[in-house]
């Protein structure tokens, strides 16, 4: 079994976007996650269509799961997390 890293936070504006800068980025902890032999995981917020499941899901991601979150909605619903993992095989 490979180690497992996790990210978190990745957060690109509007104009970063049409670069493509999350692609990039991803794209690069990729190959590094799998010349090392690691394994990937994180968690987006399950927001109704959210760009982050949608950019994850077509980028191979596998859903994995969904938990709450510590913390409410505006609204004060439980945040739900999917979770999310790509194995150096997948890479």
């Amino acid at each position: 079994m490979n180690s497992i890293v996790m990210g978190s936070r990745l957060y690109v504006t509007i104009a970063d976007c049409r670069l493509a800068l999350a692609s990039r980025l991803v794209d690069h902890v990729r190959a590094w996650a799998a010349e090392h032999g690691y394994d990937l995981t994180l968690n987006v917020a399950d927001e109704h269509r959210s760009a982050a499941v949608a950019f994850h899901e077509a980028t191979g991601w596998w859903y994995s799961h969904a938990t709450d979150a510590d913390g409410v909605t505006a609204d004060g619903r439980p945040v739900k997390l999917r979770h999310y993992i790509l194995t150096s095989r997948d890479t």
